[in-house]
């Protein structure tokens, strides 16, 4: 029969989760939000900060009211008093980083994409299960309220949901000055990491690996100073996958988009609001025909569009997981990850791009330290 009500979410409430001691590595405009969020909505404990130079952790730690504050990664990582380190430095910078946290047997929450490669996330997940610590993409996305009733439509099979899912379409564009990060090629900009990253999430976990992938993209115009030898601008991608299913995503950083999506079924489909990926609305409508009906019967959902407040729900999953033992998440296994770093190199490639001047720029950070 016809999806007839939508779910609950069954997402736990955040002040019962856990309380463990927090290490943030890195003190940009994510690290900012992540705390704010942390200190507005939880009970968790942000114990210290670190950054490479005592200025830049002191004045991280005066902004967020932390006691203790580290002029280098490796003495953040050393404390003993640091449950997990939360890693939210540059795309490039997470491999080298997450190692360090790891290698010190810290718990790891890695901002999303964990890396630049699935081959670069492979060794991350494999030094993490050798240590027996948690190693948790901060897709923040996953663990929304919102998502968790998206999850529940999804998962109502061909008779309670919207059947068989036939397609995916889904934008993401924003635009950016030229003098942002995302527009520096040796800090690995482009939308390809930053903004498609969510459009890969939402393919993969809705219809699966892809079987086939075709993309194309354009240069940013004029090069930004930052990327002389030019950087990735916009990013257009259909992706197969064995079922017949396809994803149809695109991604911008010259422009701003409508940032919706819409999950098409054989049953109906799910309308996602702009900024998909964020808390909001999504309207559900089924097809009755289907089921002997008429018209279309519409569902719908909606939630405080908070933004970035609600990256407290990844910490408060990663607190419940490290209380229980557990290493990995069932909202997003690390096999999820790697899956969608898979199709994140896949489209690099079929666009014709490479992050040699990031790999450079790691490079040359790492011999410095």
């Amino acid at each position: 029969m016809a999806l007839l009500t939508l779910p609950a979410p069954r997402t736990p409430d955040p002040y019962a989760a856990p309380v463990v001691r927090w290490g943030i590595l890195g003190t940009g405009w994510i690290a900012d939000r992540f705390v704010h969020a942390l200190q507005t909505h939880t009970r968790q404990v942000i114990q210290a900060v670190g950054s490479r130079t005592d200025a830049g952790a002191a004045a991280a730690a005066a902004r967020w009211g932390v006691g203790t504050a580290y002029g280098s990664y490796a003495a953040l990582v050393a404390d003993p008093d640091v449950d997990i380190v939360y890693i939210a430095t540059p795309h490039n910078h997470h491999l080298p980083d997450a190692l360090l946290a790891i290698g010190a047997g810290k718990h790891v929450l890695i901002e999303k994409p964990v890396a630049m490669t699935a081959e670069e996330g492979r060794e991350i997940w494999a030094a993490a299960q050798e240590r027996g610590v948690l190693c948790l993409e901060a897709m923040w996305t996953a663990f929304l309220p919102k998502y968790d009733v998206l999850r529940q439509v999804l998962d109502g099979g061909v008779e309670a949901g919207i059947g068989r899912i036939l397609s995916v379409r889904a934008d993401q564009g924003e635009w950016f000055p030229p003098t942002h990060r995302i527009m520096n090629s040796s800090l690995a900009g482009g939308p390809l990491l930053d903004l498609f990253t969510y459009l890969a999430t939402l393919s993969t976990w809705t219809v699966g690996m892809p079987l086939q992938v075709t993309a194309v993209g354009s240069p940013v115009e004029p090069p930004p100073p930052a990327s002389p030898g030019g950087i990735n601008g916009q990013l257009s991608a259909s992706l197969v996958t064995a079922t017949g299913a396809v994803s149809t995503l695109y991604s911008s950083i010259v422009e701003d988009t409508p940032t919706g999506a819409v999950i098409q079924g054989t049953h109906g489909r799910i309308e996602i609001d702009g900024w998909f990926y964020r808390p909001g609305g999504f309207t559900v409508v089924i097809d009755e025909r289907q089921f002997g009906g008429s018209g279309e019967r519409r569902l719908r959902y909606d939630e405080p569009e908070i933004g970035h407040e609600a990256l407290f729900w990844q910490a408060c999953e990663a607190a419940r997981l490290i209380a229980a033992g557990e290493t990995r998440s069932a909202l997003r296994p690390f096999e999820d990850t790697i899956a969608t770093l898979e199709v994140l190199d896949r489209v690099r490639l079929a666009v014709g791009f490479d992050f040699a001047e990031a790999l450079a720029e790691r490079e040359g950070t790492v011999a410095a330290d």
